[in-house]
């Protein structure tokens, strides 16, 4: 395990509900799980550390979500409150034996699937990574959302 890459990814997002007819913990629980799944099934010898996520708002409330295994449950602490239409969540990716490169790749496709999946529910739009390594903050302004279903 000492010659395993290990290097972190740190993400801001800010995820739009597009209607009130869907909760938010389900669709946050599904991206997660999905982001650890894909980890594990892609580089089977990699190791998640953590992979962690929080929003929190101005009323004092917050929810957190921790996924220490791709088999087990997500781990969920807190609420959304229900009139939320937007948040902004910083999602903490610590898996060793994947590059960034390819966690940063990971972590797009599980937001493609979740919001295919969910569509058109949801709306991501990725505002920040940053670089935990050197304290670098890079800036980003794409939103991804589906405007409609295709067949498959």
């Amino acid at each position: 395990m000492d010659k395993m890459i290990f290097e972190p990814l740190a993400l801001e997002q800010m995820w739009r509900r597009t209607t009130k007819d869907h909760d938010w913990v389900p669709v946050l629980l599904d991206y997660l799980s999905s982001l650890g799944s894909l980890c594990n099934e892609r580089f089977p010898s990699s190791l998640v550390g953590h992979i962690k996520a929080m929003a929190g708002f101005s009323s004092g409330e917050f929810i957190r979500f921790s996924v220490v295994s791709p088999g087990l449950p997500v781990g969920v602490d807190g609420h959304i409150p229900k009139d939320c239409t937007s948040l902004t969540l910083t999602v903490n990716v610590l898996v060793y034996g994947i590059s960034r490169f390819n966690l940063e790749s990971l972590n797009a496709e599980a937001l493609l699937q979740v919001l295919y999946r969910w569509d058109p529910a949801f709306s991501v739009t990725a505002l920040k990574r940053l670089n935990v390594l050197n304290k670098n903050i890079y800036d980003h302004s794409n939103t991804i959302m589906f405007k409609e279903k295709h067949n498959e």
